[in-house]
């Protein structure tokens, strides 16, 4: 007969209790990201940075994800992955990263810090075939403050404009992945998007400031085939699918003479697109000891609406590639022996077009994976990388970016047995 005590029934309702708080962090708190400091002259395109970086585990391999397969991380890119979840376990996943950039334009340098949360997740097994996990990322950042001198119209003169951006998109997942062959997954993302993009013209003792607040439910795709070659070395196949969907922006212009409001309207909505995608990606494992894996994904940014006159977007191909070994050994009194080391490059072109130049981006990743006890890895990654260029006007960014994440783990639905 089972007999259960006190303190380990506390100890359900303390687990419930947190999980119950971290799905009402997620659902409840209105800009939990876009807080965070962010800045990029060109950002001020589109509706901001995309490319934030890798979250947590993967960073340190390029952000390889798409052929990937791990207990120890909720992959967020290919939500068909998590049907590898043990069934006993809820998995916490936190990730977070600073950047340094050193950004060049034509007679001008300047230099900026960045920072932001790039993860917050739980994920666990609802049935066999079944994992599931909730998960709040950003999407799109924007910060930047540009100075400038404009014509005035019908004169040999000029006047002094400044350009402020902030604010961005955030986007919570729902993931879904479903185990209906052994070796074969499926995976579905409900994805609820929302957040706003903040902009202010100031021209003399005029400021006109925008408020462009944006929600979308959206859904992608994702499977995964694994199987083993020889007893020594298995492999995994994966594939994603996101389809183009509009972005309707709410509009809110506030008008300003001398710090005194003159005007506050609502303006018709602004459409832009989250754009279609589709990826691939393979990875192998050797003695599951060492991993080596590759993507490839192709996203469609050319449906983005036209913003500035010689400004075109474009579509993305971007490559990425990592390796990861160890660890060595599970079990060990030496230490080096159980950590995870990771290397990994990124390259694709941008998705900004400016008078015919479309640059190229680069970025070579190295990390750490290191165990604490049987419960969790601390992963610790630097990216050093080069996106965009001087020609024709544009910004280039040269940065290093450092990343921080971890992920938890704890058994809370095996019972336990008293005498």
């Amino acid at each position: 007969m089972l007999k259960f005590s006190f303190l380990y029934i506390m100890m359900k309702i303390k687990r419930y209790y947190l999980a119950s708080v971290f799905i009402a962090t997620i659902l409840l708190v209105n800009q939990p990201v876009q807080a965070q400091n962010s800045y990029n002259p060109n950002s001020a395109y589109g509706i901001g940075e995309t490319n934030l970086g890798a979250q947590g585990y993967n960073a340190g391999m390029g952000g390889v994800s798409i052929g990937v397969r791990s207990k120890d991380f909720i992959n967020t890119d290919n939500p068909a992955a998590i049907s590898i979840l043990d069934s006993s376990v809820v998995l916490f996943n936190f990730a977070m990263n600073g950047k340094y950039s050193k950004f060049a334009a034509t007679g001008n340098n300047q230099t900026a810090w960045n920072g932001n949360i790039r993860n917050l997740g739980l994920g666990l097994k609802i049935a066999r075939f079944w994992g599931t996990a909730l998960c709040l990322l950003p999407y799109s950042s924007v910060g930047y403050d540009i100075y400038t001198l404009q014509p005035i119209e019908g004169s040999k003169y000029v006047e002094a404009a400044n350009y402020i951006g902030d604010g961005g998109i955030n986007r919570i997942q729902w993931i879904n992945a479903f185990k209906i062959h052994p070796k074969f997954s499926v995976g579905v993302n409900a994805s609820y998007f929302f957040g706003a993009i903040n902009t202010r013209q100031m021209v003399n003792s005029w400021t006109i400031k925008k408020v462009s607040s944006v929600q979308k439910l959206y859904f992608d795709f994702g499977l995964q085939f694994h199987d083993n070659i020889s007893n020594d070395l298995s492999y995994t196949v994966g594939l994603v699918y996101g389809n183009k969907s509009e972005l309707s922006f709410k509009n809110t212009i506030y008008t300003t003479v001398s710090s005194t409001e003159i005007e506050d309207r609502t303006t018709k909505s602004t459409t832009q697109y989250l754009p279609q995608y589709f990826g691939g990606g393979i990875s192998f494992t050797m003695n599951e000891k060492i991993s080596i894996a590759a993507d490839y994904q192709y996203t469609q940014w050319s449906s983005l609406n036209k913003t500035i006159a010689n400004v075109k977007y474009r579509d993305v191909s971007q490559i990425k590639a990592g390796i990861k070994v160890g660890p060595l050994q599970e079990i060990t009194t030496n230490y080096l022996n159980r950590i995870h080391y990771m290397a990994g490059i990124a390259i694709s072109n941008s998705y900004i077009e400016r008078s015919g130049v479309n640059p190229k981006n680069f970025g070579i990743t190295a990390g750490l994976g290191l165990p604490i006890r049987q419960k969790a890895i601390v992963t610790i990654s630097a990216e050093l990388g080069k996106t965009g260029t001087t020609e024709k006007g544009m910004v280039s960014e040269t940065y290093v970016r450092f990343g921080v994440g971890v992920s938890w783990k704890d058994i809370w639905f095996v019972r336990r047995k008293y005498d």
